[in-house]
C-alpha cells in the first residue's frame, strides 16, 4: 500500500518497478483529509502487475481506533485512562460522538491546554492499556460500515 509520496520517486520505481502512469498516479493523490477519509494505491505482485487506488473512509469508531496523528494519540489515551469504569466499546464510542472527525480542525482543548493530557503522560497510557488488554466482545461486534471506492490504474 502506498500513500501520498513527495520528493524523489527513484524508489518506487526501481524496487517497486511502478511505470510512468502509476508514478503519476501516485503523484497526483490528494491530501489526506484528517478524520474524513484517505487515499492509497494497492499494488499486488512481484512487478506491480496489478495496481488499484481506493479511498478509506473510516466510522469515527473506526478513525478513534485507527489514528497515529500524536495530538489524537495522547488525548485518546487521556480519554480511556479517565474513564475506567466505562467499557472499551463505551469509551471509543463516546469519544467519537464527541469528535466525530478527531481533533485536527479543533483548537486546543481545554484539558490539553491545562497540561492534563500531557501530564498523564505514559503512566497514563500504561494503566488505561492494562484496563483495556482483553478483547471485548463489543469491539468484535463493531459495524462494517467503512467505504473503500476503487479503480484501477
Amino acid at each position: 500500500m502506498i500513500g501520498r509520496q513527495k520528493g524523489n520517486f527513484d524508489v518506487l520505481r526501481q524496487f517497486l518497478h511502478l511505470n510512468e502512469t502509476t508514478l503519476a498516479r501516485v503523484k497526483s493523490m490528494g491530501m489526506t483529509e484528517k478524520g474524513h477519509r484517505s487515499e492509497f494505491l494497492v499494488v499486488i505482485g512481484e512487478k506491480a502487475e496489478t495496481t488499484h487506488s481506493f479511498y478509506f473512509v473510516p466510522t469515527a469508531v473506526e478513525y478513534w481506533l485507527m489514528t497515529t496523528w500524536p495530538r489524537e494519540r495522547w488525548y485518546r489515551q487521556w480519554w480511556l485512562g479517565t474513564h475506567p469504569a466505562v467499557s472499551l466499546i463505551d469509551s471509543y464510542t463516546e469519544l467519537a460522538e464527541k469528535y466525530p472527525h478527531g481533533l485536527s480542525a479543533i483548537p486546543e482543548l481545554p484539558e490539553e491546554r491545562s497540561g492534563e493530557v500531557s501530564r498523564m503522560g505514559i503512566q497514563g497510557a500504561k494503566s488505561a492499556a492494562v484496563k483495556h488488554t482483553s478483547v471485548h466482545p463489543e469491539v468484535l461486534a463493531l459495524p462494517k460500515e467503512t467505504v473503500l471506492e476503487g479503480a484501477t490504474v
